[in-house]
């Protein structure tokens, strides 16, 4: 398949470099080390990581800032940029001082940039509270569109399989399926 708006919403380079795309299609490859391997599926000899190191950090973080000691909380965020040569925080955004809600939600966007693809976002998306009003949700739609269907009360859950409802009396279907 060939996919021109991709092209068009990103131009032919990304981070000034041509790629070569096996039959047009663009894989995801972070944590691969397997480059000799010409096909793409799911099969990787490197180990899964459960929980990174900048998880925790950015975790940390994010406590700190809760408990209320966001000046102390920048040195945990500035770890983990300074692993990607990054301006700390402090310099970057300067608007943000010991403000908990801008911390926060600069803490939110250092989440998804350095964890992307590790399969944490909807945990945080959830104990930020971020699934429970149509607003929130709106917002995060801006960013991503998969969540400009999402309805808020039905969503946060998948349906379960008819066959398992039918098959036991005791359960009963999540709401709105």
């Amino acid at each position: 398949m060939y996919y021109p708006q991709l092209l068009a919403d990103f131009g032919d380079k990304t981070y000034n470099r041509n790629w070569e795309w096996n039959n047009n299609e663009a894989w995801f490859r972070k944590g691969s080390r397997d480059y000799y391997r010409d096909n793409e599926d799911y099969y990787s000899q490197v180990n899964y990581r459960l929980v990174r190191y900048g998880d925790i950090l950015l975790r940390y973080a994010e406590v700190l800032n809760e408990l209320g000691s966001t000046a102390q909380a920048y040195q945990y965020v500035d770890m983990v940029r300074a692993r990607a040569n990054m301006n700390t925080l402090a310099v970057a955004h300067p608007e943000i001082g010991n403000n908990h809600d801008l911390f926060l939600e600069r803490l939110k966007m250092e989440r998804v940039l350095e964890l992307a693809g590790e399969s944490v976002r909807w945990e945080d998306l959830k104990r930020w509270g971020d699934l429970n009003t149509q607003a929130s949700v709106d917002k995060i739609a801006l960013r991503d569109s998969d969540f400009k269907n999402f309805k808020v009360g039905k969503n946060h859950r998948m349906p379960i399989p008819q066959t398992d409802v039918d098959n036991n009396p005791n359960l009963d279907q999540n709401s709105g399926y």
